[in-house]
């Protein structure tokens, strides 16, 4: 359904999936229990998706570019660059980020 993040279960994303051949920068937070972002950041698109997550006591291991228990949820991409942060990133923070990046792949809008 789209680019989406860890909200402890499956659901249609709002994101929509990335455009073919064009960088796109995704960013997802995530705190138990309060709202966890998944932002999306291309040439064309600057779009946020917000959840209340509830993952219990979570999963200490995860995947980048898709999930090992559903068969179909994978990416076949180049992933450039992946960054993990110890606190959870502002909505400043993340397009402070894209604002540095997205010069290197030619995609600021």
């Amino acid at each position: 359904g789209g680019i989406a993040g860890p909200n402890g279960g499956t659901y249609q994303s709002i994101l929509g999936p990335p455009e073919i051949a064009e960088w796109t920068h995704v960013v997802a937070t995530f705190e138990n229990g309060v709202d966890s972002k998944v932002y999306r950041h291309d040439r064309t698109h600057h779009l946020v998706d917000t959840r209340v997550t509830n993952n219990d006591g979570g999963d200490p291991t995860f995947t980048i570019g898709g999930l090992a228990n559903y068969g179909n949820h994978h990416v076949d991409a180049y992933i450039s660059e992946v960054r993990i942060y110890s606190k959870r990133l502002s909505d400043g923070e993340v397009r402070a980020r894209y604002d540095q990046t997205c010069e290197r792949y030619n995609a600021c809008s």
